[in-house]
């Protein structure tokens, strides 16, 4: 790892978790393709806040990878610049009950879809446990 690079993990979530989430996952699936963007939250300014963080690290080398968690192409461009400034980007889904973005998919270096257990395990965490500070 390159000295003075960010070797942490801030997940900021924007939103709370909806119960059953299977169970969501599931509807989404019966939902014709022109309403599914009423089903998504408009967060223009957690876009952007994005965004801005993620060049200005990359821009100052402290950079090396970003995970991304969404299937929005507002981030596409955010993701070719990175690449260009020498960072990575790894594009992650919690869900496979809507296809992925095809070319957010190809802006990104990695794909994966990630279910809870196994974000739960990535963070040495067990279900239902709070995280220590």
């Amino acid at each position: 790892m390159k000295p003075n690079a960010v070797r942490d993990i801030e997940i900021r979530p924007c939103g709370g978790k909806i119960p059953h989430s299977m169970k969501f996952d599931e509807f989404l699936k019966t939902v014709p393709d022109e309403f599914l963007d009423r089903f998504q939250k408009s967060e223009k300014g957690v876009d952007i806040e994005i965004c801005y963080d993620a060049l200005q690290l990359a821009a100052t080398g402290r950079l090396d990878r970003l995970f991304l968690l969404t299937n929005d192409s507002d981030f596409l461009p955010l993701c070719r610049k990175l690449k260009e400034l020498g960072a990575n980007v790894s594009l992650l889904r919690l869900s496979e009950a809507r296809p992925a973005n095809s070319e957010l998919v190809r802006a990104c270096d990695s794909y994966d879809v990630y279910h809870e257990s196994m974000l739960l395990e990535a963070f040495g965490l067990r279900p239902g446990a709070e995280k220590n500070s």
